[in-house]
């Protein structure tokens, strides 16, 4: 007998538009240490990789935020810090079959840093609190420091403190 209860199924399958619904938290682990889980995108029949999409909720009605999307390692105890938050691509390899490597291309520790392991680019008006750059910077375009533009020309910087110019 099937009748309704008017009580929400904590788990929808709908066979025709290829979707599960679930009310309520999902939990995917294991109780194993040093197991990985692993949630991935299909190899499609012809052999082109599907994509993964995992997002905050969408919005509905009028003027209403959508949902966030939060991404969190795993908690230490104790002294023990969380890990790391690793973000890997995998740059074109030579021709061939075999699947290009995976490489971490933006690292968030646990102490709040974020490193980025090649090429910044910044499009746009960008105000930075602490910045600690190793290496080589090109700015194309105007810079402001403390209220005050700076502009350098072909090899020449200079910084006149007495009459409140840099340049």
């Amino acid at each position: 007998d099937e009748t309704d209860t008017g009580e929400t199924s904590p788990l929808i399958l709908d066979l025709g538009n290829d979707s599960v619904t679930v009310a309520g938290d999902i939990d995917v682990g294991t109780t194993a240490a040093g197991e990985t889980n692993n949630i991935a995108g299909v190899t499609t029949a012809s052999g082109v990789g599907s994509n993964l999409v995992v997002k905050g909720g969408d919005a509905t009605g009028t003027n209403i935020n959508g949902g966030y999307l939060l991404i969190k390692p795993g908690m230490g105890v104790g002294t023990g810090a969380s890990g790391d938050i690793h973000l890997q691509t995998g740059p074109a390899g030579s021709s061939g079959t075999s699947q290009n490597t995976a490489t971490t291309v933006l690292t968030c520790t646990s102490a709040g840093n974020v490193a980025i392991a090649n090429d910044l680019d910044v499009d746009g008006t960008t105000n930075l609190d602490a910045v600690d750059i190793d290496g080589t910077v090109q700015i194309d375009g105007a810079v402001t420091i403390a209220g005050y533009d700076l502009t350098v020309d072909t090899n020449t910087l200079f910084v006149d403190a007495s009459a409140d110019r840099v340049g």
